[in-house]
């Protein structure tokens, strides 16, 4: 017996203890365990910090359940680790009184936009008391696509932890290609018995290895595989052919010895699924929302020129924000109830979008949602010093690299009422009102 099994049997020895010793269990862990499992429901730890520790590092999902457990969870974070974290109402509620710029940015690169604007939405009208991601504004700042990895964190989160069966595997395969899916999730949560049970039920001949000794990596014991599927032969082939040796036993054998045309079948698969098809509007991936999003048919006729776009800025100025943007600083609601043509026009929706996050920026809500919504917008730009800053600086003179970026700063920095112009900066080398 190899040490990292002996190790796998003292921790669970102690965490069975009525009164088990935590640093023990964490010092223990440190050295390397088989954790096969989510520790999150066990009683004797799913209360303390350590938790967070242990599931971290071997990479199990965790559930916040205190305010120890979030702190811990934010000291361990790095731009090096991504951490399977549940979404739930206690652990949303802390990252949304978050007042950590760098802490945020940071978290911000280790979940994408694209994937939390969902997680957050999910809890729209169970959980949240201050409804920040409501219908109206999933809508208006659904991404245009989504990557892979953020429809496979999805599916996950919603499948095992939340038991929503309504998307699987096939469903998800008519839009991704199977090998790079299966490959993806293992390499990612295969640390979960319960995703690989899974996943090994739903191989098949077609499924290819990606893994580096051209294996599936298994995160424990293959012998217990083994003694799982002993009784099922076309289960214990699968496993043979597929899943190597945990990373202390590799033995060094491929199933594909012809590397550059192994290379050519992973370069292709890859790149292997439907762009246009992988979006939240989609019936099959998304079931839960589908019929419930806008379908918006955005016209632009701009021809990227600067003052088309000024015109644009201006009209909706004139017919939404004048004698209304007191209303609108008090209840950023209210662009949605008084522009409705937002959903046609891509300069409509993008002064709705700034409208509704200076409305955000003023009610001092969440600078979590706030970071992500600016992140989901149509144009450019980023938060800085409590304001939302245009960088847009040019090549040569009087030629934009962003000239709708330019329009809206331009009309947003001459309107006076209420400083609303005091949400907004540029970057110091932009001169404004010019055009091209």
């Amino acid at each position: 017996m190899v040490d990292i099994e002996k190790n796998t049997i003292l921790f669970y020895e102690e965490l069975e203890k009525k009164n088990c010793d935590y640093e023990k269990l964490l010092l223990i862990s440190k050295k390397g365990i088989h954790l096969n499992e989510v520790l999150f429901n066990n009683e004797n730890i799913k209360n303390h910090e350590y938790l967070v520790d242990i599931s971290f590092y071997n990479n199990q999902f965790i559930y916040i359940r205190n305010e120890k457990q979030y702190l811990r969870l934010k000291s361990l974070l790095n731009d090096f680790l991504e951490p399977l974290i549940i979404f739930n109402n206690c652990f949303i509620s802390f990252l949304l009184k978050e007042t950590d710029i760098d802490f945020l940015q940071n978290f911000r690169c280790l979940y994408e936009p694209d994937l939390t604007i969902y997680l957050l939405y999910k809890h729209e009208e169970k959980y949240l008391e201050n409804n920040y991601i409501s219908h109206k504004v999933f809508n208006l700042f659904q991404p245009k696509g989504l990557q892979v990895s953020s429809v496979i964190y999805i599916f996950i989160h919603d499948y095992f932890l939340y038991e929503n069966h309504k998307i699987n595997l096939n469903s998800i395969s008519k839009y991704i290609n199977k090998t790079l899916l299966i490959n993806m999730i293992i390499n990612k949560f295969g640390s979960n018995k319960k995703i690989l049970d899974y996943i090994i039920n739903n191989l098949d001949e077609k499924v290819y290895s990606f893994s580096d000794f051209s294996r599936i990596p298994m995160n424990y014991s293959i012998d217990e595989m083994y003694r799982k599927y002993e009784r099922n032969a076309k289960y214990k082939s699968i496993i043979d052919k597929y899943f190597g040796e945990p990373y202390y036993e590799i033995k060094y054998e491929v199933i594909n010895d012809n590397y550059e045309e192994r290379y050519k079948i992973e370069k292709k698969t890859y790149n292997n699924y439907n762009k246009d098809e992988i979006w939240f509007g989609n019936k099959d991936l998304f079931p839960r929302i589908y019929g419930i999003l806008d379908n918006y048919n955005l016209y632009d006729e701009s021809n990227n020129r600067y003052n088309y776009y000024k015109k644009q800025c201006e009209k909706f100025v004139k017919k939404y924000l004048n004698y209304k943007l007191e209303s609108i600083l008090n209840d950023p609601y209210k662009i949605f109830k008084i522009s409705g043509k937002y959903r046609y026009n891509l300069t409509y929706k993008c002064m709705v979008q700034i409208s509704f996050i200076i409305a955000l920026l003023y009610n001092k809500a969440p600078l979590y949602i706030i970071l992500t919504l600016i992140s989901l917008s149509d144009f450019n730009y980023i938060y800085e010093n409590g304001t939302l800053n245009f960088d847009l600086r040019y090549y040569e003179e009087n030629i934009y690299f962003f000239p709708l970026e330019c329009a809206i700063y331009d009309t947003l920095n001459s309107i006076e009422e209420f400083n609303f112009n005091s949400f907004v900066s540029v970057h110091k080398s932009y001169n404004c009102f010019h055009s091209y």
